[in-house]
């Protein structure tokens, strides 16, 4: 266990795996909102892991996690247990549906068109879809669906759209509150 004051930190492993995100600024409300890291290594435990703060450089906490820390947590959670290795895991996750992509729209206000930039869209992008739909929720819908359709199959879920448009100063918390809720739901299968 880490108790962390507010500041910005960095979780490093050895060996080098992929984290994300891959730094965190801790305050109150965005520990309320993804209050933890994710990890993916493509190479078995043992791992040393370390949170260093990235101001001053200093380690704040550091542990070795070990194959029998993974294994505890695959005996309790057995609904999660990989049968096919990497691809029976990237198959428990759910790309957005258009319905959960239209509950999100409608929490925008007038900041989508940014949110739009942070999804990777260009501005003739955003150009063509008031050009063609003058109805603005359904103008945000179809950013959220331009930007899920130029993605992979399991690269368009609710942690994907959060990676993109967590550093958005103007997010409305009402998106970032059904992002976590999609996200701990994944999480829970």
């Amino acid at each position: 266990m880490c108790r962390l004051v507010e500041g910005t930190f960095h979780l490093l492993s050895e060996p080098e795996g992929r984290i994300l995100p891959e730094e965190l600024e801790f305050t109150l409300d965005i520990i309320k909102i993804k209050g933890y890291f994710e990890a993916v290594f493509e190479v078995r435990p043992p791992f040393k892991w370390s949170v260093r703060n990235t101001t001053t450089d200093e380690t704040i906490w550091s542990a070795i996690i070990t194959e029998d820390d993974c294994q505890a947590n695959l005996k309790q959670k057995p609904s999660q247990r990989a049968k096919h290795g990497a691809e029976s895991t990237n198959s428990q996750v759910q790309d957005l549906s258009e319905k959960q992509l239209l509950q999100i729209s409608k929490m925008f206000e007038s900041e989508w068109m940014q949110v739009a930039i942070y999804l990777g869209l260009l501005y003739k992008d955003l150009e063509d879809i008031k050009e063609t739909e003058s109805d603005v929720t359904m103008q945000k819908f179809k950013m959220l669906v331009k930007w899920k359709n130029g993605r992979n199959r399991g690269e368009a879920t609710a942690n994907d759209l959060w990676d993109a448009v967590k550093d958005l100063d103007v997010l409305p918390s009402e998106v970032q509150r059904m992002l976590q809720d999609l996200m701990d739901r994944q999480t829970a299968r």
